[in-house]
């Protein structure tokens, strides 16, 4: 008797979209930070969002949890320090950090400007 193997043939749509990242009427000002939207969850189809944030020396982001997302940074330019779950990670340009769900993170600017992109995962932004 031959053996039923069910396949799950369905493609999900490819995302395209282009937006010039200078873009100011896409910027924000959050906690010493100026973030550049990108994209947002809703021109990816909530499965992410990508920011640019520059940011001065010292600036540190309030205390958090991330309950919902996963977030992952791309050092650009300067030099951030990056501390989660009792481990400290210097970063330099070129260098990823990938902060798990459910952690309490904690990231600052330790050149003049810094300049990093986030992606946090379905982040409802905007």
């Amino acid at each position: 008797m031959p053996t039923q193997v069910a396949v799950n043939t369905k493609v999900e749509e490819s995302i395209a979209f282009a937006r010039d990242r200078r873009s100011l009427d896409r910027s924000v000002w959050y906690s010493g930070h100026l973030m550049t939207f990108l994209a947002t969850a809703e021109d990816t189809q909530g499965k992410f969002a990508l920011i640019e944030a520059v940011a001065r020396k010292g600036n540190v982001p309030p205390p958090h949890i991330h309950h919902r997302e996963e977030e992952t940074f791309y050092v650009l330019e300067g030099e951030m320090t990056f501390s989660v779950g009792g481990q400290t990670i210097k970063a330099t340009p070129g260098t990823m950090v990938c902060l798990p769900l459910r952690s309490r993170p904690s990231a600052s600017s330790k050149a003049n400007w810094s300049r990093a992109g986030s992606s946090p995962s379905a982040r409802r932004w905007r």
